[in-house]
């Protein structure tokens, strides 16, 4: 075999092997356009008062889908949603060096403290706020207004970091721990780090920030995007990586069960699935799911008042998805 003849049959394989690789890329990516599309059908049928639904995979948005009265340009409450750009909040403070994740709050808001507290208002810190382990009890906080002096003049029946509370403080002293570092409030202090950058604009935030957002899908959507990529956005790293990775990750010290989305870990006001990944979620059905591995992030509006059933039909998309990035689809 002259040299003339062995280059012609590389190349030849160099050809066959790319445009089979090629084909295969398109062939898979077609599938999971399709796996996309038909759960976003799915979703509109199935979730009651379905509001809309975009899916991104890779970057690259697979399905943007709307019902009833929702549209691109129509704001949404976040509710709970809201929680993860508060996470994300903290995370910019102690990026900028205003405080540590262990620093006490009686250190950062002195002058909201009594003179006299008791041991386990002395060990609250911003991480317990975080992981929503701020030793009030359910009782103790129907009775509390949204004042931190008032807050802070009842000691705590747990000690901060042992038992887990859906508390609906946690915003609120948080916006303060940001309005007294930072010298502004919590709205103003994530908007030029945050949603500037993100092209986020039209938006309203209760309390300056110490309540929920509201805001449209796309921009929801968008929000998933900059967690799936760990804090980055147009290739500019604006939040630190580790910070993400670790406020995602489950910080739950008990030995989780993984029986539901509720026992399978929570962050730093992030929730960690069942079926891997991490979300936010919020009153009324929203949801923002991220799956780094699986290259998804998926945000969804609805107004039923339910998680089921979407998340049993995203976890499937997901499952779907994953036999396809594996080689195991059909």
């Amino acid at each position: 075999m002259n040299l003339k003849t062995l280059l012609s049959g590389i190349a030849v394989i160099v050809f066959l092997t790319l445009f089979c690789g090629m084909s295969l890329y398109q062939l898979q990516k077609s599938r999971i356009d399709r796996l996309a599309n038909l759960t976003a059908r799915q979703l509109s049928c199935e979730v009651k008062k379905f509001g809309g639904v975009i899916i991104y995979h890779r970057g690259i948005k697979l399905v943007e889908l709307y019902g009833g009265r929702m549209a691109p340009d129509k704001l949404h409450h976040l509710a709970s949603i809201t929680k993860g750009v508060d996470s994300c909040a903290v995370g910019f403070a102690v990026q900028d060096g205003l405080f540590r994740l262990d620093s006490r709050v009686c250190d950062l808001l002195p002058e909201y403290f009594p003179d006299n507290f008791g041991e386990k208002l002395s060990r609250l810190t911003v991480r317990d706020l975080l992981m929503l382990r701020i030793g009030y009890s359910k009782e103790q906080e129907e009775d509390l207004p949204l004042s931190a002096e008032a807050i802070f003049r009842n000691e705590p029946e747990f000690m901060p970091g042992e038992q887990f509370y859906y508390s609906g403080l946690i915003c609120y002293l948080l916006s303060v721990i940001i309005q007294e570092t930072a010298g502004m409030s919590l709205a103003d202090y994530v908007r030029p780090r945050l949603m500037m950058p993100l092209g986020i604009h039209r938006y309203l935030w209760s309390m300056d920030g110490a309540g929920g957002l509201i805001m449209t899908l796309p921009d929801l959507a968008k929000l998933g995007e900059f967690y799936r990529q760990n804090g980055k956005w147009n290739g500019v790293q604006l939040l630190e990586e580790d910070w993400l990775r670790e406020a995602t990750s489950s910080q739950t010290p008990e030995e989780l069960d993984y029986a539901d989305n509720w026992s399978s870990g929570f962050g730093y006001l992030f929730w960690r699935n069942k079926f891997g990944g991490f979300r936010s979620d919020g009153a009324g059905g929203q949801l923002l799911i991220i799956m780094p591995e699986d290259e998804l992030s998926i945000a969804l509006f609805s107004d039923g008042n339910s998680f089921s059933p979407a998340l049993e039909i995203i976890e499937s998309f997901i499952l779907a998805v994953r036999a396809e990035n594996t080689g195991k689809g059909a």
